[in-house]
């Protein structure tokens, strides 16, 4: 077998270093454009909360974390989001859980303005039934865009129930439990950021006066 010269095994080593350094500067250079896209990723359903005119230009800033188990009935802590448009902040997206659905607990997102407006809800997780309580999902229907723009005074506080307990709310055909446990879960998002305050300019954006119509 012949021996190669040192300078040709010089040469190959310096290649195998050259491609190394090369695979390693490659995904230095990607590592913030690979953890944008899962930020974008895991922001998507978070997102798809708010308002579709507001969906393209709002960004989320997490806040913080809330362990609230009275209204929000967490069992551990949650990050919550300032909504954040032009550098301004409108409002919040709090999670919250439907504790009483048909299923077994059913994970949701509420969006408010910061004057106490529902801009939006999302559910994250759920385990109803499958052509009746699985349509609370937005795949589904439209049946959450029911609470968009409501407040604790619209509907009155005795009107924040579906329909079949004398509320305001129709409930999906078939589903009534479901329904309860959604619309009693976002009039107690509702109550928690009343009664609690969340802080105003905590990442430092301009101050936002705060119509209270709560």
């Amino acid at each position: 077998m012949p021996i190669l010269p040192a300078r040709d095994y010089l040469l190959a080593a310096a290649a195998c270093l050259i491609g190394l350094l090369a695979i390693f500067g490659a995904q230095y250079v990607l590592r913030d454009g690979i953890a944008h896209n899962r930020t974008i990723s895991a922001q998507a359903p978070l997102l798809a909360t708010l308002p579709e005119s507001m969906r393209t230009t709002a960004t989320l800033i997490e806040a913080g974390e809330l362990d609230d188990s009275e209204k929000l009935h967490l069992k551990q802590a949650k990050p919550y989001y300032q909504i954040v448009v032009s550098g301004q902040q409108v409002g919040w997206l709090l999670p919250v859980v439907a504790n009483e659905g048909y299923s077994g607990e059913i994970d949701l997102v509420v969006a408010l303005h910061t004057d106490g407006r529902v801009l939006g809800v999302n559910v994250l997780n759920q385990h109803e039934t499958i052509g009746l309580g699985n349509r609370i999902e937005r795949s589904q229907s439209q049946w959450l865009d029911s609470f968009n723009d409501r407040s604790l005074n619209n509907p009155r506080i005795g009107a924040w129930f579906v329909r079949r307990d004398g509320g305001e709310f129709d409930q999906i055909t078939g589903a009534t439990v479901t329904s309860r446990a959604v619309t009693k879960a976002v009039k107690q998002t509702l109550e928690f950021y009343a009664s609690t305050g969340l802080p105003q300019n905590i990442k430092g954006l301009p101050q936002r006066a705060n119509e209270d119509n709560r």
